[in-house]
């Protein structure tokens, strides 16, 4: 039985391998229209969308109903100038 996707390290190599290859594919098509090599960055933005982006996704989807973080709380006196 299966534990995951990434029970055996080849199966993450092949992501990866696929993961550059389609930016470098992006990345020429981009170069070739343009003639600007900042196409190529492509490939450097594919791991920070799956390492950085995704995951932060993920979190903030779990963490939805916790809104504790931008509010705080106001004395009687404050609530009053505040108010009035």
């Amino acid at each position: 039985m299966r534990a995951g996707v990434f029970v055996d390290i080849s199966h993450a190599w092949k992501y990866f391998a696929v993961l550059v290859g389609i930016a470098l594919l992006r990345a020429l098509y981009g170069m070739l229209r343009t003639r600007d090599p900042g196409f190529l960055l492509f490939v450097v933005y594919g791991f920070i969308h799956v390492f950085l982006l995704i995951p932060t996704r993920l979190y903030a989807l779990a963490t939805l109903k916790r809104t504790y973080w931008g509010t705080r709380t106001l004395s009687a006196e404050e609530g009053a100038t505040v108010a009035g």
